[in-house]
């Protein structure tokens, strides 16, 4: 057996070794990349991840869809989507974003089924409703409409349109008006209700994110990532709908993607919490504070570890990445059971003196 100093001599350069890599790694918290940049997770120059991007360099997209989603709002109890109020209050919203340049210069004209015509911008209920009311399609002498116009209708008029809307069979015995909406109900009284629709629109990738586009799909950030374009048109959408009288709220992909993010802030408590909680396990089995100590130390330098390495990748915090703490930290309770344990067996083993307890802590590794 090795004598105390030599011994002693190795516990210090270990220590002084997790010492400068754990400095080096929380280094990462200052010194780690950060800005817009994605380069770091998309494998550049792979010729297997690259594949969609050659894929759409040979076949580009004709246009990128940019969907929103009409349903229930934030309060408590359903709203009516086919309200003659949240219909008006939604072209309203479709015209502040047609009329607003920067916005509408980026979407393309496509042929939609439900006004059997050319549209331009986010098209759904409303706008559908509006055109066939106003005349403005083929599908308002189809179903024979000689009504007033979309401003000038009454609930009775758009109950009468809807009517005649979701009557409309296809060839196979469908009726595509009415499977459009969710949660479709006539009342007693002829009116129509409604849980929820989509609204969706058509934008251009190639002034979008083309080799001339306004914004980038390239994870260098040397331009502006286009999700800045959608914030625009959510900033116009994603308003409240109280004035409506219904709980109805329109919803974007890109506020899901902000109660994701809710969802991982609120994750990441667990994280201290499961860590206090290991600790006291800990102490239950160990029953020795310099056990415990230990133990809670190797604990506390895997979670630096682990945040100082993400650091250092710059990755960004979601859902996996705030839950993998936990896991570490229940592999980590499992390395202390194992190794403490084999530590106690050798160092008693050994006749339990203090070269025996150093040269266990060796053999416990």
């Amino acid at each position: 057996m090795l004598n105390v100093a030599t011994l002693r001599k190795r516990r210090y350069l270990t220590l002084l070794a997790f010492a400068l890599v754990t400095g080096s790694i929380l280094a990462g918290f200052l010194l780690g990349p950060s800005g817009p940049s994605r380069a770091a997770f998309t494998l550049e120059g792979d010729p297997v991840w690259d594949a969609g991007a050659r894929a759409e360099a040979f076949m580009p997209p004709e246009g990128r869809d940019v969907p929103l989603f009409v349903g229930r709002g934030p309060e408590q109890g359903e709203g009516n989507v086919l309200a003659l109020p949240v219909l008006r209050e939604l072209v309203r919203r479709h015209d502040a974003v047609m009329t607003d340049e920067r916005v509408s210069r980026h979407f393309v004209a496509h042929h939609y089924w439900m006004v059997q015509s050319e549209v331009r911008g986010p098209w759904g209920m409303a706008e559908t409703v509006r055109m066939i009311m106003n005349r403005q399609s083929p599908v308002s002498q189809q179903i024979s409409w000689t009504g007033p116009g979309f401003d000038d209708a009454t609930d009775a008029d758009l109950t009468e349109v809807l009517t005649r809307l979701f009557e409309i069979k296809s060839a196979d015995g469908r009726k595509p008006y009415a499977r459009f909406v969710s949660g479709l109900e006539q009342q007693a009284d002829g009116s129509w209700r409604a849980r929820a629709f989509y609204i969706l629109g058509m934008a251009s990738t190639a002034s979008l994110y083309g080799p001339g586009g306004e914004y980038s799909r390239a994870p260098g950030g040397e331009k502006p990532f286009f999700e800045i374009w959608e914030r625009a048109i959510d900033a116009i959408y994603a308003r409240p709908m109280t004035d409506t009288g219904e709980n109805v709220h329109v919803w974007s992909f890109l506020a899901l993607d902000s109660e994701v993010d809710d969802e991982v802030n609120q994750t990441l408590p667990l994280v201290g919490v499961s860590f206090v909680l290991m600790v006291v396990v800990l102490g239950i089995f160990f029953r020795d504070w310099r056990d415990i100590s230990a133990a809670a130390a190797g604990l506390g330098l895997l979670m630096g570890w682990m945040f100082g390495t993400q650091a250092w990748l710059g990755y960004p915090a979601t859902q996996i990445s705030s839950m993998l703490p936990i896991l570490l930290l229940a592999l980590g309770v499992d390395f202390s059971f194992h190794g403490l344990h084999r530590w106690r067996m050798l160092a008693v083993e050994a006749g339990g003196h203090e070269s025996a307890r150093l040269a266990a802590g060796w053999g416990s590794i």
